[in-house]
């Protein structure tokens, strides 16, 4: 992340930026209006003192509003035109949960589930719609920081910026209440997703035929949705080099542990689920995040604010293709291949079809993860444990939301800076995770976390 010189927080610095200046990107109004959720989990110090750190939370989020203005705007729609209004600031909410939630000791017993992480009580809705939310919630025995960001103003990795940014200046002023707080070059420009005069002068249809990933609705389908479970598995070395040892790229010229660990689940889920939905003639597709902050820094640099995330689609692959002998080499190499296929163009095609679309249409992701055979990771990201110590140390865990939508997974980021290991969330109805879980392919490299 871009950090500039620090300032005297005492100086009273005037804003880069308004939020009267700032506009939704073409991307941004294709992301649904939801507030995704994370949780920064924490052992309480034994000289925690709740009045200073609550000070030091309200001195670093008045700098974060200075730095990146938009972090305390308002979402608000004219019709179906989403737009954002500027607001005074951010309200820190505290809470004593002692006796309302599980205790540090009972989430670290098993892992940190998402499961036992309730939004309702860790970050409640409120009657607006703001672009952020953040709570300070006090648990026996720990810590947990949620912080909220409306998905139409936040991808994870901006989302991450305002954080460690906070994290920063709560830090800072915690030690050393003259310090000079952290600065925060905000970049907001949002040519790279403008709609081409080439991509405009395209029809409907040439348009969604160019983004195969996506189709066009009116409604959303009135499906059954069977009772999922989450549960929590992990991968540690050296599973994690011999399941790369046993990934052959083909047709590209490496495979990454992210190719590997998401391929082995998606042949594993694949197996589980056409042994229980007896789909074996069937196809599925995996569908991912890549974020364009990495892949074209020219076109949106590192430290772009709003969403800047491509969603990869790697198949659609037979079934039987999946679960044959090079399956999982199959698996990986198309994901990887997926990553290397996105390019600036579908972000020009995709602002055009936007623009183009009736008021009674939607744009969705052409998947079926809940009755069909397709899967979806959700995020994946990773984090420099000092990026999240507030003044209070590091987290623990991080962890989002509990969605439980069936074939939506997760990979949380390693808090664990001694060992190399990841952590999988995985939601499935009940009989494909019993069957997941008895898996013994699957548990030769995963194991669920206890």
């Amino acid at each position: 992340m871009n950090q500039g010189q620090g300032e005297s927080f005492n100086k009273g610095k005037e804003s880069k930026m308004t939020t009267n200046e700032y506009q939704l990107s073409d991307l941004d109004k294709t992301m649904p209006d939801h507030m995704f959720t994370l949780f920064l989990i924490y052992p309480k110090p034994s000289d925690f003192n709740l009045e200073n750190t609550i000070l030091s939370l309200k001195k670093s989020l008045a700098n974060a509003e200075d730095e990146i203005p938009l972090i305390a705007s308002q979402l608000k729609f004219n019709n179906t035109t989403p737009s954002l209004i500027p607001s005074k600031s951010i309200d820190l909410q505290v809470r004593n949960l002692l006796d309302e939630h599980k205790s540090y000791s009972d989430l670290a017993a098993h892992s940190f589930p998402p499961t036992d992480l309730d939004r309702e009580i860790l970050l409640p809705a409120g009657d607006s719609s703001p672009a952020c939310r953040l709570q300070l919630n006090i648990i026996q025995g720990g810590l947990i920081l949620a912080f909220g960001a409306n998905h139409m103003v936040f991808d994870l990795s901006s989302a991450h910026a305002v954080l460690s940014l906070l994290c920063r200046g709560s830090k800072i002023y915690s030690s050393n209440c003259s310090g000079e707080m952290p600065t925060y070059q905000a970049d907001i420009r949002r040519d790279a997703f403008k709609a081409s005069s080439q991509s405009t002068s395209l029809s409907k249809q040439d348009l969604i035929q160019r983004l195969p990933a996506h189709r066009i609705i009116n409604s959303p389908p009135l499906t059954s949705t069977p009772t999922t479970r989450g549960v929590l598995y992990e991968i540690r070395e050296p599973a994690i080099q011999t399941l790369k040892d046993r990934c052959k790229p083909l047709g590209v010229k490496y495979l990454s542990t992210y190719d590997c660990i998401t391929a082995w689940l998606w042949t594993s889920i694949t197996r589980v689920r056409s042994s229980e939905r007896q789909k074996i003639d069937s196809q599925s597709s995996f569908f991912h995040p890549v974020n364009l902050r990495n892949r074209f820094p020219a076109a949106v640099p590192s430290n772009y604010i709003g969403n800047a995330v491509g969603v990869a689609r790697a198949g659609p692959l037979d079934i039987s293709c999946l679960l044959g002998e090079n399956g999982l080499s199959i698996a990986a190499s198309q994901i990887r291949e997926s990553i290397q296929n996105v390019n600036m163009d579908i972000f020009s095609n995709l602002a055009a079809l936007y623009q183009a679309l009736a008021p009674t249409e939607q744009l969705v992701f052409d998947m079926d993860t809940q009755t069909g055979m397709d899967l979806m990771m959700t995020s994946w990201y990773g984090i420099d444990n000092a990026d999240y110590d507030f003044g209070w140390g590091t987290p623990q865990a991080v962890r989002t939301y509990n969605i439980a939508i069936s074939g939506r997974n997760v990979i949380f980021p390693n808090c664990d800076s001694s060992s190399r290991r990841y952590e999988l969330f995985v939601v499935l109805p009940v009989a494909e995770q019993d069957g997941l879980q008895q898996d013994k392919d699957f548990l030769t490299f995963f194991s669920i976390c206890k």
